[in-house]
């Protein structure tokens, strides 16, 4: 088959390799569609959780086949599989982890004590273990999900970073009638918008500097959208809430929009950082202090994909609109990797194999 196999900074190849294996309890899933994450990103740029050491769980050590953001149709199944068949439409829940350690055993999962390496290895399939930029791909029985008949594959493979969005807004404690801001309007910000309109936050606001990103923002239902490189945005919010918001999103991970969201929210608010930070910021902890706000975090998801895939299918066109192009899996480099970090007009990248 035909997979992008990652072996170090900025070296991906599309090999010709075998079919996996699949063990009793495993699936072999045929890939239609993989979302480009982030972290697929951060992982060709620079390295950023690729198993140079063998991984303490799975052993894996470059090249790897990267890619956890999978919508695909089974093919064949383990011998001790019992909840699925081949011809059912999946996607999957990529966390790799002990199920021994204290976290795993109370549920959270993506908190692994044992699944991150020495040299920061990820605790996700296509770090972990071979991943889903293939043209098919192995997982564990229990970490696989029904995609209902009204989700298309398209849409299905954005269930990953939906989960990721849903949780945060779960996390964020936030309300119906309550107000928050997003900086960032990139998948993950436009994924928590949607997910913070279905929890019934009609009051939101988000900002970006692609002006395409906002669009998107305002096909989606975004009642405030403003472009944070033409305006002061914690002035903006405060004009329209005086006050300022109950809870800011922080879906950029740098330290102007953390300084923005401490600035933004009101007293006794709440600041829940979505990203990843490349560089740890400066926590000003006395303005912290002074109005009583509450920093929350969140990684990946725990327990929240049926959920997800419950609200994707209520509305599956809202979703579709975070889609911005979808790509061959042999043009992954050129048109993906390397097509990111300089077209910031993208939001969501689906890589197919059978294109």
């Amino acid at each position: 088959m035909k997979a992008a196999r990652t072996y170090g900074v900025k070296d991906v190849r599309i090999e010709d390799v075998p079919i996996p294996e699949i063990g009793d309890k495993e699936v072999l899933i045929k890939v239609k569609y993989t979302g480009i994450c982030g972290s697929d990103l951060g992982a060709y740029m620079g390295g950023w959780a690729l198993p140079t050491l063998p991984h303490p769980i799975t052993k894996k050590v470059l090249p790897v086949t990267t890619g956890h953001e999978p919508s695909g149709e089974v093919v064949k199944v383990g011998a001790d599989v019992k909840k699925w068949k081949a011809g059912d439409r999946v996607t999957v829940e990529p966390l790799i982890y002990c199920g021994t350690c204290e976290a795993c055993k109370k549920g959270f999962h993506n908190l692994c004590e044992n699944s991150v390496g020495e040299d920061g290895s990820g605790n996700i399939i296509g770090f972990a273990v071979d991943g889903a930029f293939a043209e098919y791909m192995a997982a564990d029985e229990e970490s696989v999900y029904r995609l209902p008949d009204n989700l298309d594959y398209q849409v299905g493979a954005l269930t990953e970073p939906a989960a990721v969005a849903l949780q945060a807004v779960q996390k964020s404690g936030i309300l119906a009638g309550q107000t928050a801001a997003i900086f960032g309007a990139g998948p993950i910000g436009l994924l928590v918008a949607i997910m913070a309109m279905h929890a019934g936050v009609e009051d939101l606001i988000i900002s970006d500097v692609a002006e395409e990103r906002l669009e998107i923002a305002r096909q989606i239902g975004v009642k405030y959208v403003f472009n944070s490189a033409e305006i002061d945005m914690v002035k903006k919010i405060h004009e329209i809430h005086e006050n300022g918001v109950d809870v800011a999103f922080d879906c950029a991970g740098v330290q102007a929009t953390l300084d923005a969201s401490l600035d933004s929210v009101k007293h006794k608010g709440r600041i829940m950082d979505v990203a990843v930070y490349g560089k740890d910021p400066v926590v000003r902890m006395s303005d912290m202090l002074m109005k009583g706000v509450d920093i929350y975090t969140t990684l990946c998801y725990s327990n929240v994909y049926t959920e997800a895939i419950r609200i994707m299918s209520n509305d599956p066109e809202t979703f579709r609109k975070v889609i911005t192009r979808i790509i061959p899996l042999d043009k992954i480099v050129e048109e993906g990797f390397e097509f990111l970090p300089t077209d910031k007009s993208q939001a969501k990248i689906l890589v197919s194999p059978e294109i």
